[in-house]
């Protein structure tokens, strides 16, 4: 069993060496990825947690892990509590809990790094910016310190302290990048650079970005086929692609053409100095490649919303794909309403179920998010992780969430489906319904092309506000095409104030979670269409598979709510029923049959 206090120790005593009085790390690598490979994985070797988002801040007297409400359980569960505070960064951020905690020190005479003088010397304020917080450059964007820096001196360390302790740490393999197909991507890497390139260089640090805009895939993170790079795209629409070329196989070279060069990615840092002047997105790129700027202009990613906005035959190709994932998605549906009450099915059994038959089509490339499935009170966890040690049975009544994805050629899938076991309480159904009714109510909205995603996302939450209640998470986020699963700038939360454009994938996925007794989920992906009305946007599902209507209690559905259930579930019925087994069919049949009052 790791020694996180040992570990702690040893990350404080080089802290101590640089002269620093704390630092602070996030859940991420240098190209900014959601998910990350076991190189990367620096929070996890420091506390042992395992969420997909977070951070941890050490200082010489003190350390916390900072989470969001999707992992409440897991890090009670993963972070020891007596080495570690655990600390909701939504209610406060790593920064001002590290001014807290060393000002508190410097004023006390026991502080390890207490100060020579009166208590009384200096403000609070006066402290804070005294305090040397130093920070990994390439895991925090430009726009990041700048925040930091109004705070507290800020210092870039050349290299990641946790490395330094870091004696056993994996080696990353080396995967090469591939085409991907004009014939899915509707556009060649030539007219999506002549449509983008500006008046001056660009400077594009997102992994999806780069993938987009050259038609390419890579294998440098998990669960998001993207190459590990940074990019430079020229006034002429030539572009300068710094990675590893190793990664670039003689066929990518050939796709990209002559006016693609891949020079090693230590080039990066040399050809920015030698650029008057560029352009580049402050949210993203990383604080490390400031120095070697000598003037930028500051713009959104040039191909965030390009990206985000579908063309016509990624449509065509996401609709394909998810109709596959839903395919498969039902099947293992039917299959789960066989299982018995007798303990000889576990969530991991489910999940390993539920990649099987994802698995029986050949294009079917791997998960594009780890599986979520959680039974019972493990429902409750917004974002359950899966392993032996917290392996549940399933041999009572209860139910079963499962959040899942897939990455296909032509798309990326994320679906969520809350199934009864046995028999379902009336408090089960009551909530259920109240969620249900917000899914149905945004996937049915029609709303002016001004619209954002914060503006609607109350749509979904209305039916738990009524009573008092609400979930912890957004309602809805941006999804690629064979890329981020978690794509921007668009999206359904408070937090979002994007307008929302035709061509957008989204996910609508309201929730409800019971500590300690069940939670609930609902997710399909939809797309932003135009409507039969001027001005107007509607959304158009594109997941295809059951939703549980033994947990619907019909008293709280309107005729309108029920109409859309039903007509959804005829169009599940009418895409996979040929391609099922006759016993199949009739089980989907029952699943699908129209709900009355």
């Amino acid at each position: 069993m790791t020694d996180y206090a040992k570990t702690l120790a040893n990350l404080r005593k080089t802290l101590m060496d640089k002269g620093v009085d704390a630092f602070i790390l996030p859940y991420r690598n240098r190209f900014q990825a959601h998910f990350l490979r076991p190189h990367d994985e620096r929070i996890r070797f420091v506390s042992g947690f395992e969420g997909s988002a977070g951070y941890v801040a050490v200082t010489l007297d003190d350390a916390a892990v900072f989470y969001d409400q999707r992992y409440a359980i897991a890090v009670e569960k993963q972070v020891d509590g007596l080495v570690f505070e655990r600390v909701d960064y939504h209610e406060t951020m790593p920064l001002d809990w590290v001014i807290e905690k060393v000002s508190a020190a410097n004023k006390r005479p026991t502080g390890r790094r207490a100060l020579a003088r009166p208590a009384a010397a200096e403000s609070d304020s006066e402290l804070a910016r005294g305090t040397k917080v130093a920070v990994d450059g390439w895991l925090h964007s430009i726009r990041d310190v700048q925040k930091m820096r109004s705070k507290a001196a800020i210092t870039l360390l050349p290299e990641n302290p946790v490395d330094a302790i870091w004696t056993d740490r994996p080696v990353p393999e080396v995967t090469p990048a591939h085409i991907h197909p004009v014939e899915i991507a509707g556009q060649t890497s030539a007219e999506k650079r002549n449509r983008l390139a500006g008046d001056r260089p660009i400077l594009i640090t997102a992994m999806d970005s780069i993938g987009w805009l050259l038609n390419i895939r890579g294998g440098d993170t998990p669960y998001m086929p993207a190459l590990e790079a940074t990019a430079i795209l020229y006034p002429d629409a030539s572009l300068t692609l710094f990675c590893d070329p190793g990664k670039v196989t003689d066929t990518v070279r050939a796709h990209l053409g002559e006016d693609v060069t891949i020079p090693p990615f230590s080039k990066l840092e040399e050809a920015i100095a030698t650029l008057p002047n560029i352009q580049l997105d402050e949210t993203s790129c990383p604080a490390a490649l400031e120095p070697y700027i000598k003037q930028y202009k500051h713009a959104p990613d040039p191909c965030l919303l390009p990206k985000a906005c579908k063309n016509e035959t990624e449509q065509a190709a996401i609709r394909n794909a998810h109709e596959r994932d839903g395919l498969a998605l039902t099947r293992f549906l039917i299959w789960l309403s066989t299982i018995k009450l007798d303990g000889s099915v576990s969530e991991l059994d489910i999940s390993a179920k539920l990649d099987a038959f994802r698995a029986e089509h050949t294009d079917y490339l791997g998960h594009s998010f780890p599986n979520i499935v959680g039974f019972g009170a493990h429902s409750a966890s917004i974002h359950t992780i899966l392993n032996e040690d917290t392996n549940q049975v399933i041999d009572k009544p209860g139910m079963v969430l499962i959040d899942s994805g897939g990455q296909y050629l032509d798309g990326t899938t994320d679906v969520t489906r809350t199934i009864c076991i046995g028999d379902p309480t009336e408090e089960m159904k009551h909530h259920y319904t109240l969620v249900l009714k917000g899914h149905i109510a945004m996937s049915s909205a029609l709303f002016p092309s001004s619209a954002t995603g914060a503006q609607l996302d109350t749509l979904a939450r209305q039916f738990l506000w009524s009573e008092g209640k609400d979930y912890a998470h957004g309602t809805g986020h941006g999804v690629g095409l064979y890329g981020d699963v978690h794509e921007g700038p668009c999206g359904l939360s408070p937090r979002v104030q994007e307008k929302l454009k035709p061509g957008m994938l989204l996910s609508i996925e309201p929730g409800y979670y019971q500590t300690g007794d069940f939670g609930i989920r609902i997710e399909n992906l939809v797309l932003v269409k135009e409507s039969d009305i001027e001005g107007f946007l509607r959304f158009d599902p594109v997941t295809m598979a059951p939703i549980d209507t033994r947990l619907i209690d019909t008293s709280l559905m309107s005729a309108a709510e029920l109409e859309w259930l039903n007509t959804y579930h005829m169009a599940v019925y009418d895409t996979h029923a040929e391609q099922l087994s006759e016993m199949e069919r009739a089980v989907l049949a029952r699943m699908t049959a129209p709900v009355y009052p």
